[in-house]
């Protein structure tokens, strides 16, 4: 029996948030369901920026800017 995969988080490392609305706009052309549109999210981190789709299947992903800087500088 295959595991059951329902949220998939994915960063990338010096991602910027124009990057983040450039995927965003892509995601937005194919038949994907937006659950949350680009934001941020100070819940987890002052400069935590992401937004949350589902593709035809039902799978979560996570698209997120995530660059710390209030923590490493």
């Amino acid at each position: 029996m295959k595991p059951k995969i329902d949220h998939i988080h994915v960063t990338v490392a010096d991602i910027k948030r124009a990057e983040v609305d450039a995927v965003f706009a892509r995601v937005s052309a194919i038949p994907a369901v937006i659950v949350h549109p680009p934001r941020c999210y100070e819940k987890y981190c002052t400069d935590y920026y992401a937004f949350f789709f589902k593709d035809s299947e039902g799978i979560e992903y996570e698209i997120v800017n995530f660059a710390r800087t209030k923590y490493f500088h």
